[in-house]
């Protein structure tokens, strides 16, 4: 039995999904059971839990062998990801596969960087055997953030990122997941080519929807993230741009494809398919 957290998230539901394809148990915790099951199916074993309340994750790794950890960048990320190792630690849990970021180094100057680098120090101490997983920016994030005015705006200026599909990132944890070859190794992910925003948005363009991009200042950008997160949130987003512009992104590395033995999707790739979605 393989417990995964974030089972509904952009990466985990695909993790869910290349679990089942291999006939291996899988147990998904969840604050919301009933949304989880109508998107992942009948197949898979749902228990409801919350990651900041220790007493509900007994229930989930009981029973588990292995567990993928991911949670969302929040401030109290690390106090989340601790009660899940802790939980998994007595509950006899052998291998913990972390969903971390690239470039993860508690010298960061990004919250977000730091909370995941800070969060992989309590999976190592844990005494549990462990595999860290360091994807870049997502394709699937890019989309979503083209507008409603066809654009996309950031304060990375002209940056380059190595975007990486999260079909790719979930292939490589599952192997993770299902073989002992990937125990104390870290993988940091990304796709065949670093772009800029203005390349990202080229391929995402079509005849009928243009995209492009329109590099902004950092405080037009606080602006405009205020108008659709939370206000903790900002702040924290402002200094992982910062940290992109500075090249946190701009790798470029094969571990997709020595993982998996297949390459990774290009964003060419990744944005057909955007645009021939209905």
């Amino acid at each position: 039995m393989i417990l995964v957290t974030g089972g509904t998230g952009r990466v985990g539901r695909h993790v869910v999904a290349g679990l089942l394809e291999r006939g291996v148990p899988v147990r998904v915790l969840t604050r919301d059971p009933q949304r989880a099951r109508d998107l992942l199916g009948d197949g898979v074993e749902v228990v409801k839990g919350d990651l900041s309340e220790p007493a509900t994750l007994a229930p989930a790794v009981a029973g588990a062998e292995r567990v993928y950890l991911v949670t969302p960048g929040a401030p109290d990320q690390v106090e989340q990801e601790r009660n899940v190792v802790e939980a998994a630690r007595r509950g006899g849990v052998s291998h913990v596969v972390k969903q971390s970021v690239i470039g993860a180094s508690k010298e960061s100057a990004s919250a977000l960087v730091r909370w995941h680098a800070e969060a992989e120090s309590v999976v190592e101490a844990s005494g549990l055997s462990f595999t860290l997983v360091r994807p870049a920016l997502f394709m699937q994030l890019a989309a979503e953030l083209v507008g409603a005015d066809g654009a996309i705006y950031s304060s990375v200026g002209e940056a380059r990122l190595g975007f990486v599909d999260t079909r790719d990132v979930a292939a490589v944890a599952v192997a993770a997941l299902t073989s002992r070859w990937h125990e104390g190794k870290t993988h940091t992910l990304t796709g065949p080519e670093a772009l800029t925003w203005h390349e990202a948005a080229a391929y995402l363009s079509s005849t009928d929807r243009p995209v492009r991009y329109v590099p902004v200042t950092e405080e037009a950008a606080r602006e405009g993230l205020a108008s659709f997160m939370p206000e903790w949130r900002v702040e924290p987003t402002l200094e992982f741009n910062r940290a992109i512009a500075g090249g946190l992104m701009d790798a470029v590395t094969g571990a997709v494809e020595a993982v998996t033995g297949k390459p990774p999707r290009s964003f060419a790739e990744f944005a057909r398919e955007q645009v021939a979605a209905p």
